[in-house]
Protein backbone atom coordinates (compact mmCIF):
# COMPACT_ATOMS: atom_id res chain seq x y z
CA UNK A 1 0.00 0.00 0.00
CA UNK A 2 2.96 2.42 1.10
CA UNK A 3 4.53 2.41 -2.62
CA UNK A 4 1.07 3.04 -4.43
CA UNK A 5 0.72 6.09 -1.92
CA UNK A 6 3.74 7.94 -1.76
CA UNK A 7 6.00 5.85 -4.57
CA UNK A 8 8.65 5.06 -1.51
CA UNK A 9 9.36 1.13 -0.89
CA UNK A 10 11.74 -0.92 1.36
CA UNK A 11 12.43 -3.77 -0.32
CA UNK A 12 13.63 -5.91 3.03
CA UNK A 13 10.81 -5.25 5.42
CA UNK A 14 11.43 -7.22 8.13
CA UNK A 15 12.04 -6.19 12.20
CA UNK A 16 15.98 -5.66 12.03
CA UNK A 17 15.16 -2.82 9.33
CA UNK A 18 11.80 -0.93 10.73
CA UNK A 19 10.25 0.03 13.72
CA UNK A 20 7.38 2.19 14.61
CA UNK A 21 7.46 5.53 16.38
CA UNK A 22 5.64 6.37 19.05
CA UNK A 23 3.63 8.72 17.37
CA UNK A 24 3.25 5.73 14.34
CA UNK A 25 5.42 7.03 12.28
CA UNK A 26 7.98 4.52 10.50
CA UNK A 27 11.92 4.11 11.53
CA UNK A 28 13.67 2.62 8.70
CA UNK A 29 17.15 1.18 9.75
CA UNK A 30 18.91 0.01 6.43
CA UNK A 31 18.49 1.83 2.90
CA UNK A 32 20.27 -0.26 0.83
CA UNK A 33 17.04 -2.30 -0.44
CA UNK A 34 14.92 1.39 -0.76
CA UNK A 35 13.20 2.79 -3.78
CA UNK A 36 10.72 5.31 -5.09
CA UNK A 37 8.51 5.04 -8.01
CA UNK A 38 7.29 8.10 -10.64
CA UNK A 39 3.82 9.29 -9.93
CA UNK A 40 2.70 8.20 -13.79
CA UNK A 41 3.61 4.51 -13.03
CA UNK A 42 1.87 4.71 -9.33
CA UNK A 43 -1.22 5.93 -11.38
CA UNK A 44 -0.86 3.26 -13.79
CA UNK A 45 -0.62 0.55 -11.86
CA UNK A 46 -3.43 1.44 -9.21
CA UNK A 47 -5.70 1.66 -12.60
CA UNK A 48 -4.15 -1.90 -13.41
CA UNK A 49 -4.81 -3.39 -10.16
CA UNK A 50 -8.92 -2.09 -10.30
CA UNK A 51 -9.01 -3.56 -13.94
CA UNK A 52 -7.56 -7.06 -12.83
CA UNK A 53 -10.09 -6.96 -10.02
CA UNK A 54 -12.77 -5.90 -12.78
CA UNK A 55 -11.41 -8.97 -14.46
CA UNK A 56 -11.40 -6.09 -17.86
CA UNK A 57 -8.27 -8.20 -20.03
CA UNK A 58 -8.40 -5.14 -22.22
CA UNK A 59 -8.13 -2.49 -19.86
CA UNK A 60 -5.16 -4.46 -18.27
CA UNK A 61 -3.73 -4.83 -22.07
CA UNK A 62 -3.97 -1.41 -22.57
CA UNK A 63 -2.26 -0.10 -19.32
CA UNK A 64 0.54 -2.58 -19.62
CA UNK A 65 0.87 -1.17 -22.94
CA UNK A 66 0.67 2.59 -22.38
CA UNK A 67 3.31 1.59 -19.18
CA UNK A 68 5.73 -0.40 -21.16
CA UNK A 69 5.99 2.56 -24.32
CA UNK A 70 6.44 5.36 -21.22
CA UNK A 71 9.49 3.15 -19.61
CA UNK A 72 10.92 2.73 -23.16
CA UNK A 73 11.72 6.91 -23.04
Amino acid sequence: MQILKTGFFHADPHPGNLAVDSDGSLIYYDFGMMGEIKSFTREKLLEMFYAVYEKDGKKVGVIFFIQSSFNKG
